[in-house]
């Protein structure tokens, strides 16, 4: 029976792949934090202690996905 750690940490994962898979590395998004920063993502979604978590641009270390916004451009 696997713990409630391992669990969080599989659907974490699971969570990360299927946004990689639909995004990838350079897309437009808006994070928030209580002030909105529009950006782009500089790295592939990863589960770090399980929560599905990114990097962005012009933002210092790793963000929870659950705070970003994908922005939908006319490209896509």
């Amino acid at each position: 029976m696997e713990t409630r750690q391992e669990l969080e940490t599989r659907a974490a994962s699971q969570l990360c792949e299927a946004w990689n898979e639909r995004y990838k590395i350079g897309t437009a998004v808006e994070y928030d934090m209580g002030t909105v920063i529009e950006t782009t993502t500089r790295s592939a979604a990863w589960p770090l202690s399980g929560i599905p978590t990114i990097l962005l641009n012009n933002v210092m270390g790793p963000v929870p996905l659950e705070y970003i916004k994908v922005v939908e451009t006319l490209d896509r």
